[in-house]
C-alpha cells in the first residue's frame, strides 16, 4: 500500500513538473503575458513576474507556484481583477462532476444500446443509417450543438409542451433540489453524450 502511495506522489509530482514547464518555461513565451491577459500594460506584467517570482530560478517559480496552489491557496487572477483561483475551481467541482458524470452513464448506455443494433443488423439499411447519423453526430462540434439545444429549449419551442419543464439556464445543487439538478442537467448530457456515443457506433461500425 506505502509503495503505491509513493509510486501516486511520483506520478502527480511529474505531472506537475511537465505541466508548470509547459506553461512557464516554453521557449520564446512570456508566462507573464499569459496571466496578465491582453494588452496587459508593462507596469502590471512587471507586478505578475514579481508576485509569481518569475524572475527567479526554475525550481523557484515552482515551489513558489505550489505553495500557492495547495498550502496558502491564495493564488489570484489578475485577468478577473484578484479573483481568488482555488475558490473558484473549487466551487466549479460540483458542477463539472454533474456533467461528467450524467453524460458518461448516458454514453455507455447509448453506445450500447446503438452498438448492439449496429452488430446485429450488419450490412442492412439500419447499419448504414446508424453509421451515416454517427458520422453526423462525429463532425458536429459540441459547443454548436449546445448552443443549438439552448436556441431550442430556451427560447424557439420553450413555451411548448416538448421543453416548458427545462428550467433558465444555471446550475441547481443536487442537495437544494435533486429534481431541478436533473431537469437542469439533462439537456448538457444529452448534448456532451451525443458525440462519444457516434465515436462508439463509429468504432463498432468498423470491427
Amino acid at each position: 500500500m506505502s509503495f503505491r502511495l509513493g509510486q501516486m506522489v511520483l506520478v502527480m509530482f511529474g505531472i506537475s513538473v511537465v505541466a508548470f514547464l509547459i506553461f512557464f518555461a516554453t521557449p520564446g513565451a512570456d508566462p507573464s503575458a499569459r496571466i496578465a491577459g491582453r494588452n496587459a500594460s508593462q507596469e502590471t506584467l512587471v507586478q505578475v513576474r514579481h508576485d509569481f517570482g518569475l524572475d527567479r530560478p526554475l525550481p523557484v517559480q515552482y515551489g513558489l507556484m505550489m505553495n500557492r496552489l495547495f498550502v496558502s491557496r491564495d493564488l489570484t487572477s489578475f485577468v478577473n481583477r484578484g479573483q481568488r483561483v482555488i475558490p473558484a475551481v473549487t466551487a466549479a467541482i460540483p458542477v463539472t462532476l454533474s456533467l461528467v458524470g450524467g453524460a458518461a452513464v448516458l454514453w455507455v448506455l447509448g453506445g450500447l444500446i446503438v452498438g448492439v443494433i449496429a452488430g446485429a443488423t450488419r450490412g442492412t439499411f439500419i447499419d448504414r443509417a446508424l453509421m451515416i447519423l454517427s458520422l453526423i453526430g462525429v463532425s458536429i462540434p459540441v459547443f454548436w450543438l449546445g448552443e443549438v439545444a439552448n436556441l431550442l429549449t430556451q427560447s424557439r419551442w420553450h413555451d411548448t409542451w416538448l421543453f416548458s419543464w427545462v428550467p433558465p439556464l444555471g446550475y441547481i445543487p443536487l442537495t437544494k433540489d435533486p429534481w431541478g439538478w436533473f431537469k437542469a442537467l439533462v439537456i448538457p448530457w444529452f448534448t456532451l453524450a451525443t458525440l462519444y456515443v457516434a465515436s462508439t457506433d463509429g468504432c463498432c461500425g468498423q470491427a
